[in-house]
């Protein structure tokens, strides 16, 4: 129950951690005014704001729809081979390389780049607004790698297929919620939701290094095979 607990945690966590990083944060405004069909200033009117949250939720579909497909593919990988201690030493390598270049301890230029690709339609709708959310999952910035990598990497090490599409959703639900919440203020405070981004931007380089140790945790107690004793020792702490 508490291995599944930090399971969820984890994703949810790292879905959150998604949607505040560096390389598409300041996109954000950007994005709800090509949802929306419309500029900032005219989202607030009643039409615009009913088109605005039908094309996010279409949006939301296309980008969790990827992700969930992308922990379906990890898992299966992982479970063909059917080596659950040796997969997690892999995974915890794998954790720990993102974690030090989140961290700042370590920087591999590759994963500095900014580089991206989507789908952009002249005329928004539900639809395009979809393909739109899955062409921005399928073309994540590499520097936004290290969290949804990591998350893949922990989703390589579950046994179903099931586990890995859940653990995915999660992390769907963590990038989904925050962006939905994010699209509708922009109905009714454009104004203090762009000068909320520019103030939180500042903060952005320190939430990613603490996010970097915690990934040097995780992927240091995956590698030394220690996941079960934290989650005993966190099942005694708390019953």
């Amino acid at each position: 129950m508490v291995s599944s607990s930090i399971s969820i945690g984890m994703a949810l966590g790292g879905g959150l951690l998604f949607f505040f990083n560096p390389c598409v944060w300041p996109l954000y405004p950007a994005y709800v005014s090509y949802i929306a069909g419309s500029s900032l200033s005219e989202i607030k009117t009643g039409e615009n704001r009913y088109k605005l949250l039908k094309n996010t939720l279409g949006f939301i579909l296309g980008f969790s729809v990827i992700f969930v497909a992308l922990g379906a593919l990890a898992t299966s990988v992982g479970s063909y081979y059917q080596n659950q201690v040796l997969f997690e030493r892999l995974a915890g390598v794998v954790i720990i390389f993102f974690g030090l270049q989140l961290s700042g301890l370590l920087k591999f230029n590759f994963l500095s780049m900014d580089k991206r690709f989507s789908f952009m339609p002249s005329k928004p709708g539900f639809f395009s607004s979809i393909i739109f959310g899955a062409t921005f999952a399928l073309g994540w910035t590499p520097c936004a790698t290290p969290i949804l990598g990591a998350i893949l990497a922990y989703a390589f090490t579950h046994e179903t297929l099931l586990q890995g599409m859940f653990l995915l959703g999660l992390f769907s639900v963590g990038f989904a919620v925050p962006f939905l919440i994010f699209s509708l203020l922009f109905t009714v405070l454009s104004g203090v939701v762009e000068n909320w981004i520019a103030r939180v931007a500042k903060h952005l380089p320190t939430i990613n290094k603490i996010s970097g140790f915690v990934l040097l945790f995780i992927g240091a107690l995956l590698l030394f095979n220690k996941m079960s004793d934290i989650s005993v020792w966190l099942y005694g702490l708390f019953n």
